[in-house]
């Protein structure tokens, strides 16, 4: 059996960096082994490159090369304006610097649309791109099924954009010093199954350990730019993303709907829709093992 470590061991990985050709610098962790089939993790919203590493289980083997990536504002990463076909550039040119010349991309909520645009983009490096919890480009069907918290801020990210990142960098704040009492704040937003997830001690500290590496630079602008790209015109063509592709959209989920996953797999050729009953938009955080062995191991299967 596979040993389990505590989930601090992503502590005993050091960042290290890579200066893009605009001259800002991009974080990583390379988790290794250098052997191992090599994994892109993109974090959504209050995540960094160590999110996944404090998961329960610590879902990482010798058969894959985690490297996660503190997204651009996000962590040590410098900030800077960009859409995702831009942020795509940057992650190809980082997978050319660690010569990686078959990556799979994984993202989650947020960075499942980030994982999608290199999916589209470079598409010449990559073997399989997961998207757990994504948005879509938005459609009034879609966009009435998010919860009333999320549909203001991006109607603000898309309408007042300066207001937005106003209280980005408060959300910042509050998630970085006061996590606990956020998620008390906001668990009226929470579907009923989320509500079961964030009352799990070990859900409600991987959440807290995140957010304090995700906003520890004092500021929220790389969940300003999330909320802008999201609400905004995506930039690219879903229908061109012709490598395998595997959505994964629990069913109680009303901060990314299924609906969006749906209407993704309707669009993307090669694409793989595995529906989750009675599971939350926090669902992957205890069963990201799950979702590996079956988007990147097993034979691909529509769900």
């Amino acid at each position: 059996m596979m040993q389990q470590p505590s989930s601090q061991q992503h502590s005993y990985h050091k960042r290290q960096f890579f200066t893009l050709p605009n001259g800002k610098r991009l974080a990583y962790i390379d988790f290794g082994p250098e052997q191992g089939e090599p994994v892109l993790l993109l974090h959504g919203g209050h995540g960094s490159a160590a999110y996944f590493s404090h998961f329960p289980g610590y879902p990482y083997s010798s058969r894959w090369r985690m490297i996660g990536v503190d997204r651009p504002g996000y962590g040590e990463s410098d900030m800077w304006s960009h859409g995702y076909p831009e942020l795509a550039n940057a992650l190809e040119a980082l997978c050319q610097h660690l010569d990686l010349r078959q990556v799979n991309i994984l993202g989650v909520s947020a960075g499942g649309a980030c994982a999608l645009a290199c999916g589209a983009v470079f598409p010449s490096l990559i073997h399989r791109v997961v998207a757990i919890s994504t948005t879509s480009p938005f459609t009034p069907q879609s966009l009435a099924q998010v919860n009333r918290t999320n549909r203001f801020f991006y109607w603000l990210a898309r309408h007042l954009p300066w207001l937005s990142r106003a209280n980005a960098n408060l959300v910042a704040w509050m998630c970085r010093d006061k996590m606990e009492s956020f998620l008390a704040r906001s668990k009226g937003k929470f579907s009923p199954a989320d509500r079961y997830e964030v009352d799990k001690a070990v859900v409600r500290q991987v959440l807290i350990s995140s957010a304090k590496e995700a906003y520890s630079p004092g500021h929220g602008r790389g969940l300003a730019q999330d909320l802008e790209n999201q609400a905004n015109a995506w930039g690219f063509d879903p229908c061109k993303i012709e490598v395998e592709t595997h959505l994964w959209a629990p069913e109680d989920d009303t901060s990314s709907p299924s609906i969006m996953a749906q209407h993704l797999h309707d669009q993307i050729p090669n694409s793989h829709l595995h529906l989750v009953p009675d599971a939350g938009h926090l669902w992957h955080i205890c069963h990201l093992q799950e979702i590996l062995e079956q988007s990147l191991q097993q034979a691909s299967h529509d769900a």
